[in-house]
């Protein structure tokens, strides 16, 4: 009855052979297991993971927003965002954005206000940013209440505390009744709006065209008392002219609205440096989505961003860098002329990062270079295990012959190789994790780092330590398999007199 060869026995004899060939072999697979780990950092490379996590440092680190836009649009100076694209934010990422409406593209903010002209008072307020959302939005963007409350209803209004201050410098008065409506050109009763003498508009160089029809302010109306405001609180109450009608929807200078002022707010507490540049929801009128839902009843034709608080969910922000890169690939189908990578469209800082790396452009150069060299590499790593076990079995066949020869079967051969093959496995992994984590962090991570966004375009993780592993104990063990064949078929006779 054959005895199982007992396990020092077995071990002794798969540690026999040359050290020097062993050492030699462990190193060099060692080395070319690194350099493949190295390289899988180039073939599992993934431009959208590389965005997203560019995207989660810049939202976590210096930008603390989540800001969709669109800075080159269709036509020249349009940067409306479209409410197709707005339907399709919300469809993917929810409704906890705020609406950013801009003075360049609408009239929808065209308050008043005194400033000084010539050094004489005039009631007229420039166009203004304004920014319609839940209050918990407002918040959660850094808005400050310094005075009242957020706005609920469609006729409330919350003023940026620059204006507040203004207010306080100059005074305030209601002056609704200074918004006169032309029609073609004309007052209401049908007469012209030039001067009697000299038959020239007044005003000429500040006056809408001729055939201006809609509402435009006056200073010949009788202007009402000028308060003085001592304290913010003092505005609470306080009404502002707006273009829009809530009532029935639309914005447009046709119709205006007389808006009540229910807060102070100052939004600046999270501005922070950014080297990509951007948007930042600070001193902006503040209305509710109430104003919101009324003013846009048949679609939003004059929001310029949607904006939300900064976020921590992977999720989320995965889901702003695939619908971005959604929105530039079409932008670039439909405007086949476009060259380059210039498409300022979707989350901010995704189509920002998208223009300045090399790398991050060339996804396929990446991946081609890594899996080439990794290919180069795994093949070399092979030829020499195959080497290694072949010339072990031509040291060892004599005693293992005699090993059979004595009653060993072919299970206790298999485990002498074996035993051999996870040494060499054991010694190359951990000898080419080290030289996998020195080659990536002092040369591969610092060579491809972006600075300015935190991340580098090739990283290390599991799935890398993993290919690492799996190629460590595979290709040994693997490359044992032809040669213990070819060794078992042969008779006993053969392995004892080293034929």
């Amino acid at each position: 009855m054959k005895a199982k060869l007992p396990f020092f026995t077995t071990l002794r004899l798969a540690m026999q052979g040359k050290t020097v060939t062993k050492i030699l072999t462990v190193f060099l697979c060692a080395f070319s297991f690194a350099l493949f780990a190295l390289a899988s950092t180039g073939f599992a490379y993934n431009k959208t993971d590389f965005l997203v996590r560019a995207y989660t440092y810049m939202v976590q680190n210096t930008y603390p927003y989540i800001t969709f836009e669109k800075d080159q649009g269709e036509g020249e100076w349009n940067f409306v965002l479209g409410q197709e694209r707005i339907d399709r934010i919300h469809a993917k990422l929810g409704n906890d954005f705020a609406y950013v409406y801009d003075f360049c593209t609408s009239p929808v903010m065209m308050v008043r206000y005194e400033r000084f002209f010539f050094e004489e008072p005039r009631e007229i307020l420039p166009e203004g940013y304004s920014l319609a959302g839940e209050s918990e939005c407002f918040e959660a963007l850094g808005y400050t209440l310094l005075t009242g409350k957020y706005p609920e209803r469609a006729d409330e209004v919350v003023i940026p505390e620059n204006i507040a201050r203004r207010f306080q410098q100059y005074g305030y008065c209601d002056n609704s009744a200074n918004y006169i409506r032309l029609i073609g050109g004309c007052f209401e009763d049908g007469t012209p709006y030039y001067d009697p003498e000299t038959k020239l508009p007044f005003f000429e160089d500040v006056l809408p065209p001729h055939d201006y029809t809609g509402y435009y302010y006056f200073d010949g109306a009788e202007e009402g008392e000028r308060e003085e405001i001592k304290s913010y609180a003092d505005l609470l109450g306080k009404p502002l002219v707006l273009y829009g009608d809530p009532e029935h929807g639309g914005v447009s200078e046709n119709s205006i609205y007389t808006a009540t002022i229910v807060g102070v707010a100052d939004g600046s507490t999270k501005i922070k440096p950014t080297p990509a540049g951007g948007y930042y929801p600070v001193n902006h009128f503040l209305f509710s989505m109430a104003w919101h839902d009324a003013l846009f009843q048949d679609g939003d034709e004059f929001c310029t961003r949607l904006v939300a608080p900064a976020t921590d969910d992977e999720a989320y922000l995965r889901g702003c860098v695939e619908l971005t890169l959604e929105f530039i690939r079409e932008y670039k189908i439909a405007n086949p002329a476009l060259t380059g990578n210039n498409v300022a469209i979707g989350a901010h800082d995704i189509y920002v990062l998208v223009l300045v790396g090399n790398g991050v452009s060339n996804e396929r150069v990446i991946i081609l270079a890594g899996t080439a060299a990794g290919i180069l590499f795994g093949i070399f790593a092979v030829l020499l295990c195959w080497h290694l076990t072949s010339s072990s079995l031509d040291l060892k066949k004599r005693k293992i012959g005699v090993l059979r020869a004595m009653g060993a079967n072919e299970a206790d051969v298999k485990r002498i190789v074996l035993f051999e093959a996870l040494f060499v496995a054991i010694c190359s992994f951990v000898l080419a994790l080290t030289f996998t984590l020195a080659g990536f962090y002092s040369f591969l991570q610092p060579f491809s780092f972006f600075a300015d966004f935190g991340v580098s375009v090739l990283q290390l993780n599991g799935w890398n330590i993993l290919i690492l592993l799996a190629l460590s104990f595979g290709v040994p063990l693997l490359c044992t398999i032809v040669p213990l064949r070819k060794f078992l078929k042969k008779p006993i006779v053969d392995n004892i007199t080293g034929k």
